[in-house]
């Protein structure tokens, strides 16, 4: 389990997936009058990567990632900048979704993230 930062300013959450899976995030606080993105890149050993972002592929406000075992999975949070393209500085708080009682072991995912959100986001990486 990893949690940084990086060089973006953009903080993140990896792990290396043992077995085939998914993961479904959301937004569950952020601070008043802020936008924030979620983004999950899932890097398949072949260095293959599929990037999804809540902003472009979430569904009812949440993100759903996909993954095999072995890959890897990397869980980026990011504010967006307000409309004179400012970045606010802001906290935001990630959720896991799942459905049903069984979450696997989303359990380490839902500890890490709480260390996550009492992170000051400063801004978001330009591609």
């Amino acid at each position: 389990i990893e949690i940084g930062e990086d060089n973006g300013g953009e903080y993140f959450y990896a792990f290396d997936a043992d077995k085939d899976g998914s993961i479904t995030l959301y937004i569950s606080e952020i601070t008043e009058g802020v936008n924030g993105d979620i983004t999950i890149q899932v890097i398949s050993p072949d260095d293959t990567v599929k990037d999804l972002s809540l902003d472009e592929n979430g569904v009812d406000g949440k993100l759903t990632a996909d993954y095999k075992a072995g890959d890897r999975v990397v869980i980026k949070v990011a504010v967006l900048p307000d409309a004179s393209w400012n970045i606010p500085t802001a906290t935001i708080t990630l959720a896991e979704y799942t459905e049903g009682a069984d979450t696997g072991d989303f359990g380490l995912i839902a500890l890490a993230f709480v260390a996550v959100s009492s992170v000051v986001v400063k801004k978001r990486k330009e591609n």
